[in-house]
């Protein structure tokens, strides 16, 4: 029992010191098209940045969708993405507009009605590159609003 508290102190201080170095976290909702069955998915991420000066930063984003194509087909997605941008007019934590480009990891499962409920038949992972254009304005001390458009070409 002390060996799990000491490893459960242990990880949580590793987490106190990476919170020291990260700039900012977001999270957003939105929607998603997922091309490969014309889907429409409602989309929630959770973001981490990482500002290495004004016009640099790295981010890693946990993204959870959930849509469906009417009574026929629901579906669940999970991505993780690793991403790197480039602020060409600079970052000055009041306006920042970026492009940017990484590596998306996504699980889909598609589920189709059963008898009872939607029986899931058909999961896929797949690895792709990212492309997006994001921009931030701050409306608070903490708080920033953001327009994100990204695209993952199917691989």
């Amino acid at each position: 029992m002390k060996r799990i508290a000491l490893l459960l102190i242990a990880n949580l201080m590793g987490f106190i010191c990476l919170a020291q170095t990260i700039d900012n976290v977001k999270v957003g909702m939105g929607v998603s098209f997922l091309g490969t069955g014309d889907i429409w998915a409602a989309k929630f991420e959770g973001e981490v940045t990482k500002n290495y000066n004004s016009i640099i930063s790295g981010s890693v984003l946990l993204g959870l969708g959930r849509g469906g194509n009417g009574i026929y087909q629901q579906t669940f997605t999970t991505n993780l993405d690793g991403n790197v941008f480039v602020s060409p007019f600079g970052n000055d934590k009041a306006y920042n507009f970026k492009i940017g480009s990484g590596l998306s990891l996504m699980y889909v499962s598609d589920s189709y009605p059963g008898d009872l409920w939607f029986v899931p038949s058909d999961r896929r992972v797949s690895l792709g590159a990212n492309i997006i254009m994001e921009h931030e304005v701050l409306i608070h001390k903490k708080y920033l609003l953001g327009l994100k458009g990204i695209i993952q070409p199917s691989t």
